[in-house]
């Protein structure tokens, strides 16, 4: 961890790729809501000495590693996404642990809670989408992702089976198995294929969606003051 959190503040572009960058937000989350949640307590260790156990320092250095790859939004948001280990509570919990016990200087804790209140708008805006959208059923099928069923971002080609996938999905595979999913055939990230017109396409439709939701939403605000 401590390597990671020094190679970080240097180099922040291989965590925050297409590959790391969900992982290494469910990573720091993980540990932060450990050293700070309701179990905290249970967190021990018979011998901290021997296995160079210092929570504090731990959380120092995820700190640290969360503040230098928030310059990344794709990493602030696979934060708000993550279900498992996010807790806005736990992690104001934490800010506070942090300044009252001088963990880190002021300034960075000031930091870490401004891009907390970003996370925590970025995690309501999801919830308030996922309540607010159609279904799926309104977007062309080539335009989502034939294994996740989810909306293109950033479309990739495989080029043995001429298959196209959202690039983070086929790279999060690939993380693991370097096949093709659809055939096996070997395949590595640099044998990807841009799809550059058809991303274009995904971007101006998922446009044109959004700018017909938004006279309907103001609408609907309209009528909820009315009926108040």
């Amino acid at each position: 961890v401590e390597l990671m959190w020094l190679v970080s503040r240097s180099h922040v572009t291989p965590f925050t790729d297409d590959i790391m960058v969900e992982r290494m937000a469910q990573m720091v989350s993980y540990y932060i809501s450990k050293l700070n949640g309701k179990q905290v307590s249970n967190l021990k260790v018979e011998n901290p000495k021997k296995y160079h156990f210092k929570p504090r320092t731990l959380l120092r250095h995820m700190l640290g590693i969360f503040l230098q790859l928030s310059v990344s939004k794709r990493f602030l948001e696979s934060v708000a996404d993550d279900e498992r280990s996010y807790d806005q509570k736990v992690f104001r919990r934490a800010a506070r642990t942090i300044r009252n016990k001088g963990i880190a200087p002021e300034k960075e804790v000031a930091r870490f809670e401004a891009l907390l209140t970003t996370i925590e708008q970025i995690a309501a805006s999801s919830v308030n989408n996922a309540d607010g959208d159609e279904d799926e059923d309104d977007v062309p099928d080539k335009y989502l992702d034939p294994l996740m069923a989810t909306v293109m971002r950033h479309p990739v080609r495989l080029p043995s089976s001429k298959m196209v996938m959202d690039r983070a999905v086929i790279m999060r595979h690939l993380l693991n198995d370097e096949t093709d999913p659809f055939n096996r055939a070997k395949l590595t990230a640099d044998m990807l294929e841009e799809v550059p017109e058809l991303k274009a396409e995904i971007e101006a439709f998922l446009k044109a969606r959004e700018a017909k939701k938004g006279p309907a939403k103001t609408a609907a605000g309209g009528d909820d003051q009315k009926n108040t």
